[in-house]
């Protein structure tokens, strides 16, 4: 049972009231869910946002519906084992031993050849939760509107958008996600490589004040940016993309082999318009952001590239947190 599992993560577990309530316990920190145990699997549509106090108890789970809970942040447990628990002092998350893949709430999707264009384009449309009509689709991603016009059937043969009255919709962040999680994307940039003794908050500042001095395009990327949208790992080295070279051998800074560096530049053009809806960068922060971001899959691919142990969970959790705050805001602009 659940149950069983769960005590191997925990100090005390305790069912209560008829299993209608657990109550967790590790060190000094306990918490208490009131459990709504279901008779069948729910589709995802019947499911709704639940409290945090709520525990949901089903029977299984489908890959579809664990990506609704996800995005709802809710927490649940099945009867054959899974577990996926917010408690005070993180998340608790298992698996059953099945021939699923090891964590089902990170699946490998089948992969999905695209075309550059169709990239781009399915990758606005994943930042931008609301209907875009081709023509600021095209302006956003730099192509023209015909080309626009020529992917489209490429992404509406692969269900990977829709059509709608105002424009054309991502059909499912979750999977979108996953297939330009995927996809390594091809780059031209010219990659410049320092380190500095300076702290890594100081060395963020440097950069930023010297990219103001130059009037230079920049935005963070990888796992700094991570940490700015939703927080779960040390962030180590810097990534910045910038459209311009930057003169940080004024700032603190000397060149470095990538190895020993404490922060990547990447010299690339960046496209003004190509950036996360700015209301779902604060659903994430919750806050206003000074320094402007990468798209999320962008941040996603390159916490991959930089690796570590747990570069997968950081992208799990990233994920996550996206998911719940681009469903709040197209929910807030029905």
């Amino acid at each position: 049972m659940w149950a069983d599992e769960l005590a191997g993560s925990v100090d005390s577990v305790s069912l209560s009231d008829g299993a209608r309530r657990l109550t967790i316990r590790k060190g000094a920190a306990s918490r208490t869910w009131a459990v709504r145990r279901l008779s069948r699997t729910p589709r995802p549509s019947e499911m709704s946002a639940a409290g945090r106090a709520e525990l949901l108890w089903l029977p299984s789970a489908t890959p579809a519906l664990r990506e609704k809970l996800y995005a709802l942040d809710v927490s649940w447990v099945t009867d054959i084992g899974e577990i996926h628990i917010s408690t005070p002092w993180g998340m608790i998350h298992r698996s059953p031993a099945t021939d699923e893949p090891a964590d089902p709430s990170y699946p490998e999707p089948a992969k999905t050849e695209l075309s550059l264009g169709a990239a781009a384009v399915l990758q606005f449309l994943l930042e931008h939760p609301h209907p875009a009509p081709q023509t600021r689709i095209a302006a956003a991603v730099g192509l023209t509107q015909p080309r626009v016009s020529q992917v489209m059937p490429e992404l509406l043969a692969a269900g990977l958008v829709n059509r709608t009255k105002g424009g054309y919709l991502a059909v499912d962040p979750a999977v979108g996600f996953d297939v330009l999680r995927l996809r390594k994307a091809p780059s031209s940039a010219v990659v410049g490589c320092w380190y500095s003794l300076e702290s890594l908050r100081v060395q963020l500042s440097a950069v930023w004040e010297c990219a103001d001095a130059a009037g230079v395009a920049v935005r963070l990327c990888g796992d700094w940016a991570a940490d700015l949208l939703a927080p779960w790992r040390q962030p180590g080295r810097i990534v910045v993309h910038a459209d311009a070279t930057l003169a940080l051998d004024s700032a603190t800074f000397v060149p470095s082999p990538l190895e020993t560096a404490t922060l990547e530049l990447r010299v690339e053009p960046i496209k003004a318009n190509w950036r996360p809806a700015p209301e779902i960068v604060a659903a994430l922060a919750g806050r206003g952001m000074t320094w402007p971001v990468a798209p999320i899959t962008e941040i996603a691919r390159e916490i991959l590239a930089v690796g570590g142990s747990d570069a997968d969970q950081a992208v799990d959790e990233l994920k996550r947190a996206w998911l719940r705050a681009r469903s709040a805001v197209a929910r807030g602009g029905q």
